[in-house]
């Protein structure tokens, strides 16, 4: 069983075009990685090249979601809640304004349907606080593999550290003891 990195985003929050990067849905067209994330020589995102479909895009969204700490920490009890009925071992999770982290292994459960029941779970904690939008979640999540030790590490830490910019962060018991000082 190998580790999942899945991140998925609120509504509005990551246009295609956006000038910080961007994937298409399952790969249909290849845009490069933005530079923090190519190989060395790799050609690499240039948002000037995408300005008109970002632009296009944003006109047709309605107002982006942005969750609030107090929803942030919804979300993040609700998955949290959900996530342990499953048999999926998770490590950490990140709940931020615009987009949530999760660093886990599936097992035998399809990623894809397992984050949707996710994120339908935390839209009903959310309604009942109060949360007035339909739904909060943009379409899908996108999934990197990440394979034990260092990469594993990284990614670990990488989700732990969204707490700096105020997103709600769980560890699961099972790996408190990677969190460093």
């Amino acid at each position: 069983m190998k580790w999942w990195l899945v991140t998925w985003s609120t509504y509005g929050s990551w246009l295609p075009g956006d000038p910080r990067g961007f994937q298409t849905w399952r790969g249909k067209e290849y845009v490069p990685p933005p530079k923090r994330y190519a190989k060395p020589g790799e050609q690499n995102y240039k948002a000037a090249a995408y300005t008109n479909r970002f632009q296009a895009a944003k006109a047709i969204t309605d107002k982006p979601v942005n969750l609030s700490p107090a929803q942030r920490r919804i979300t993040l009890d609700a998955v949290v809640k959900e996530i342990n009925k499953l048999p999926v071992v998770s490590a950490v999770l990140a709940v931020a304004a615009e987009h949530s982290h999760l660093l886990a292994k599936f097992g035998g459960l399809q990623i894809r349907p397992t984050v949707g029941f996710l994120k339908g779970e935390a839209t009903k904690e959310l309604h009942t606080s109060g949360f007035d939008r339909n739904d909060p979640w943009a379409k899908g999540c996108h999934m990197k593999p990440k394979s034990e030790g260092n990469e594993f590490r990284v990614a670990f830490n990488y989700v732990r550290n969204h707490i700096n910019e105020g997103a709600a962060v769980y560890i699961w018991p099972d790996f408190q003891h990677l969190i460093t000082p």
